[in-house]
């Protein structure tokens, strides 16, 4: 199996980890940079990788080397002082909540891991 090619393939197309091969499934870098690119691909990774701890990890921000919780941020809105954020962990389920409009990234990624 071509790692470069299905690399270069899941950074244009996350959905194309369903098409590269059995073994580059299990690769980490392949499926977190296809999930960069499309949330829902995590289906079409193995399932070693879906349930690695190192995977879907434990800190809000996190520092270089440790691992933290990848979400997508589907749809934000500012109501009133009130930012609405929609975000989407590697599961694909729907989380909602508000943050105040002077939120930090750091407020961000601690809300985040509290539904994570």
């Amino acid at each position: 199996a071509d790692r470069e090619l299905a690399m270069e393939a899941v950074r244009v197309n996350g959905n194309s980890l369903e098409f590269v091969a059995d073994e580059l499934k299990k690769d980490r870098e392949i499926v977190l940079e296809a999930l960069r690119q499309n949330h829902k691909c995590w289906r079409h990774a193995a399932a070693d990788v879906r349930f690695d701890t190192a995977v879907t990890p434990e800190n809000p921000i996190p520092l270089h080397g440790s691992h933290a919780p990848i979400f997508n941020v589907i749809k934000y809105t500012l109501v009133d002082q009130t930012l609405k954020v929609i975000a989407c962990p590697l599961s694909g389920i729907e989380h909602r909540f508000e943050l105040p409009a002077d939120a930090t990234l750091g407020d961000f990624g601690s809300r985040v891991a509290e539904v994570a």
